[in-house]
Parts: structure tokens; C-alpha cells; sequence
């Protein structure tokens, strides 16, 4: 016990202590206010870093065990929880080699690599015997014609469902330049209707992107021509000559403040 000076209070007086470290058994002094927080005791922050290596650690899963390669038997190590799979392996190629020979079919992983001539030959084997039905020999032959194409094709009449990329007032259109077109449409109080009717042409058929029913005009988009898309426009205001339509293309749709 000590008296305070100021308040003139005994109060206990604490000591430092002269401990062990844990891991190299060196004598350290120990501050009193530093004697109760860990478990263990070391001298220095390298020592306390070297005994939680191992066993010791808190991520301990039972160390290494030594095993071979599945594929080229080469010694390797494991740890104790990789038990539980099936295969190990030295290498991410000696993996990839096991699964082209052991495992069916062929992993997106191994796009791209020829077969060797035994997977070959496996491949071979098992479509032999196998042929086409009638039907589908029917089907095959066809469409190598020609018979299917055109009016007689099951989306004919049918308008694309691909390259839809925008959507405004919960409509898919295939363009923002069409989006914002409907959005000028909208600003300026004129009604429109996108890919209201589709025209049959013969063999192929063609849909305008808009119809404006106030003004009883089509109007026609177009950024950019695919190889057929200048075909069926010629052969639309031919065949409809009373049909009245407008084409927009990027200077038009600039210089109308579309765009």
C-alpha cells in the first residue's frame, strides 16, 4: 500500500512482473498494466507471430499430407480436408489432361483444344450405327432446297424478335434512334403505332417502323442497310405504290431536331 500524495488516500501499488516468453524462454519484464491481457506471453511481436504458426494457429486444418499426382504420380502435398475429393493433382494441366481421357463430354474450359486420336476414334465408335429418321432426313433435305424458305417458313408474316434493344412506354423498339423518334412524336402531340402491320412482298415480307394515323403515313428508320433491307423497300413501294412512306435517315432525323 502507498499514500497518494494529492488525495492522501492509500491506494495498492502495482509492480511489474518478470515473465517467460513462450517461444524462445527469454526473461522480459512485463508492464502491471499489461499482465492480464492474453492468455500467453512472449518478448516481442516476432516471437508471438512464429507460435501462431502451425498448431497453433486458429486456421489450423490438420496440416500436410504427402500423396501423388492422379495423372503423372508425381509426389506432391495435401492438406487434410482435400482428403475428401476424389482426384488430386500436382499441376492445373495434369488436371485438365485427366479430364479430356476420364470424364464425358467436354467442358467449356477445353473450348478450342483438339481431340488426340484415341478421343477420336471414342467419338468415332459411338456414332456408329446411329442414323437419322425419316422424317428428319425430310426436314434436312428441305431447307437444303429452299422449300421451307420464303411464305412457306413457319416466321413468315412474323415480325423479328432480335436486335430489340430499347424500350420506351413499355415498348421494345431496335434503335434509340427509334426511341427518339417516338419521344419527338410524343413531344409535338402526334399519335403513332410502332410495327402495326407487316406486308407481304412474295417471299419475304416487310414492316415498317411506324404508322402515323393522323397523316396516313409509314415512316421508315434507318441508320444503316443489310444486304436485303434496300430489296424490300423497293419492292414495298412498288407493289403498295398507294401506300404513302417516309424515309429517315441520320441527316434527316439531325436536321428534323430528332437526334
Amino acid at each position: 500500500m502507498r499514500q497518494d500524495k494529492i488525495t492522501g488516500r492509500f491506494v495498492k501499488q502495482f509492480q511489474d512482473k518478470e515473465l517467460v516468453c513462450e517461444y524462445c524462454d527469454k526473461k522480459f519484464i512485463r508492464e502491471h498494466h499489461r499482465l492480464n491481457r492474453s492468455k500467453h506471453n512472449f518478448c516481442s511481436l516476432k516471437c508471438a507471430y512464429e507460435f501462431r504458426k502451425g498448431k497453433n494457429s486458429t486456421l489450423w486444418m490438420g496440416g500436410e499430407i504427402e500423396t501423388t499426382c492422379d495423372y503423372c504420380g508425381k509426389p506432391i502435398k495435401i492438406k487434410k480436408y482435400q482428403l475428401k475429393q476424389k482426384n488430386h493433382f500436382c499441376s492445373y494441366r495434369c488436371h485438365g489432361d485427366f479430364k479430356k481421357i476420364h470424364l464425358k463430354g467436354i467442358s467449356s474450359f477445353f473450348k478450342g483444344h483438339k481431340h488426340k486420336e484415341e478421343s477420336k476414334i471414342k467419338i468415332g465408335n459411338k456414332s456408329k450405327g446411329k442414323h437419322h429418321t425419316i422424317e428428319t432426313k425430310k426436314k434436312i433435305s428441305k431447307s437444303h432446297l429452299g422449300i421451307n424458305s420464303g411464305s412457306k417458313c413457319h416466321f413468315f408474316g412474323k415480325p423479328p424478335k432480335n436486335g430489340k434493344w430499347t424500350k420506351y412506354k413499355s415498348i421494345w423498339m431496335r434503335s434509340t434512334w427509334e426511341s427518339a423518334f417516338a419521344k419527338w412524336c410524343d413531344k409535338n402531340l402526334i399519335k403513332w403505332q410502332y410495327e402495326p402491320k407487316t406486308f407481304d412482298l412474295g417471299n419475304i415480307t416487310y414492316t415498317p417502323d411506324f404508322y402515323l394515323p393522323e397523316f396516313n403515313l409509314y415512316i421508315e428508320i434507318k441508320g444503316w442497310w443489310r444486304d436485303n433491307a434496300k430489296i424490300k423497300f423497293k419492292l414495298f413501294k412498288q407493289k403498295y405504290c398507294g401506300e404513302r412512306i417516309k424515309l429517315l435517315e441520320k441527316s434527316e432525323l439531325k436536321t428534323g431536331g430528332i437526334l
